[in-house]
């Protein structure tokens, strides 16, 4: 509770607190559901606060005791989303290859979980973060198919003209490959779906932090697409939206970058 109102200091005490009144009833090497769901939450907030080498750590050894406890080869929601988690740290560290390795494990697992066939919205994230690394690691062509894969699975699940902020974050994301792809009209228009769907789903100030990237990513297709006045529109808008998000003066690269 205290990670979602933005304490972590105090959220990382109580979970450690957790862990340790844990391992004593239990035995210091005891494997238990309650443990590995505790250094699970744990790698979490430390992964939150930036100990990037804590929250592996964390998660590995969630892992394996999930893996003692169901099974090596048990198909498990809590193995499918240590397996989750431990890619997003590897992303994050840069281990790109590492972390698509545990995207495609942790697919895997919900696959088994749900079936291949089933849309599900566990499914459905481990497409949209095994595209990320791709994406990431240059595969233009697979992360496209996985971003259009998970798109098209959340618009069956909560519906084709529903807004979601997945399904913004995919529209988004669709638009920046096809942008490096240069098909610039299909760039366009995913673009502008998302925006869309973020403004919809914003307050009527509209001062979020996707809006902002969307509006400039937006920009940069118009400018090479050759509309200067459409992407300088755009451009102005974005910068003047992370100010408000960073401050007037405020040094950071997103409003550095809405100057290029």
């Amino acid at each position: 509770m205290m990670h979602l109102k933005g304490d972590l200091d105090e959220a990382e005490s109580q979970y450690r607190a957790s862990l340790c009144m844990q391992q004593r009833i239990l035995g210091e090497d005891a494997d238990h559901p309650g443990v590995a769901a505790s250094l699970h939450q744990l790698g979490i907030i430390l992964q939150l606060k930036g100990d990037l080498g804590g929250a592996e750590s964390r998660h590995r050894a969630s892992l394996s005791m999930e893996q003692r406890i169901y099974g090596e080869d048990a198909k498990h929601e809590r193995i499918a989303s240590s397996l989750h988690q431990l890619g997003r740290i590897l992303e994050e560290k840069g281990y790109l290859d590492k972390a698509e390795s545990k995207y495609r494990a942790s697919l895997r697992m919900q696959r088994r979980i749900h079936g291949n066939h089933t849309d599900h919205p566990g499914i459905a994230i481990a497409q949209y973060q095994l595209g990320r690394v791709l994406e990431e690691n240059a595969d233009l062509n697979g992360a496209e198919l996985h971003y259009r894969t998970s798109l098209y699975m959340m618009q069956r699940i909560v519906g084709h003209n529903a807004d979601h902020p997945v399904i913004a974050a995919l529209l988004h994301e669709l638009g920046t490959i096809l942008e490096k792809k240069e098909d610039f009209d299909g760039a366009e228009s995913q673009c502008r779906a998302s925006l869309s769907m973020q403004q919809r789903m914003q307050d009527e100030d509209g001062h979020g932090m996707d809006i902002a990237s969307s509006l400039n990513q937006l920009g940069l297709i118009l400018q090479k697409k050759g509309d200067l006045d459409g992407a300088e529109s755009k451009y102005r808008e974005s910068l003047k939206m992370y100010r408000r998000i960073y401050g007037e003066d405020a040094d950071h690269p997103n409003i550095a970058g809405s100057f290029t």
